[in-house]
């Protein structure tokens, strides 16, 4: 019975192991699920999201990637927006969420876009400098207006507002007074309107 007493595991090793190995499954899969995480919500991950055919998933990598903000987002959306193999669309939203975000590092790419790209992209190009506050670009989306499509023009207008730099005031003003294009006028004088708000003096 002595011997028996002695050879006999102590009390309590078997839950213990059994704990032990528990422990260590949860936190493998505790950290599968962290590293899965951080792979869902990196920027690369959330710019192949833009192509989803699922609108509300597309919108929330659109938001998140704008929420992540130029420093930890920026290069890898500007690189989505100047790749020519990507789909027009994603290029599109890309150069959009650049604008947002205020990611002013892309501007020289941006300017070279509205210049050489499509007319959408362009377009998109164009307003997106002046959402980030590219003042630099100003001379260039001036330059840009008179030779430019409607389409091109309306988002130069829009651009000038939001830059709101009393430099595009004679171009929004004289557009502004145009009898020959509703929707040129209208669009101009709503970028004079957004511009007094910085600038309650200019446009007269």
């Amino acid at each position: 019975m002595e011997d028996t007493a002695r050879s006999a595991p102590p009390s309590g090793t078997k839950p213990a192991k059994y704990l032990w190995g528990c422990g260590g499954l949860i936190a493998f899969f505790f950290a599968g699920g962290l590293l899965w995480l951080v792979y869902w919500l990196s920027p690369g991950h959330l710019v192949t999201m833009l192509t989803d055919a699922n609108p509300a998933k597309k919108r929330w990598a659109v938001d998140t990637l704008i929420g992540k903000g130029p420093d930890s987002a920026g290069a890898t959306v500007l690189e989505a927006a100047t790749d020519p193999g990507l789909d027009p669309e994603v290029r599109r939203v890309a150069v959009f969420i650049l604008g947002e975000m205020h990611y002013k590092a892309a501007e020289q790419r941006l300017i070279a876009l509205m210049k050489e790209g499509d007319a959408v992209l362009a377009g998109q190009a164009a307003f997106a400098l002046g959402r980030m506050g590219a003042v630099g670009a100003l001379p260039e989306l001036l330059g840009a207006y008179d030779g430019a499509p409607k389409g091109i023009k309306l988002r130069i207008l829009a651009s000038l507002g939001e830059l709101g730099n009393p430099d595009g005031a004679p171009l929004l003003m004289r557009e502004g007074a145009r009898a020959d294009d509703d929707l040129i006028r209208d669009t101009a004088r709503q970028a004079v309107m957004k511009m007094k708000e910085k600038h309650p003096e200019c446009c007269g």
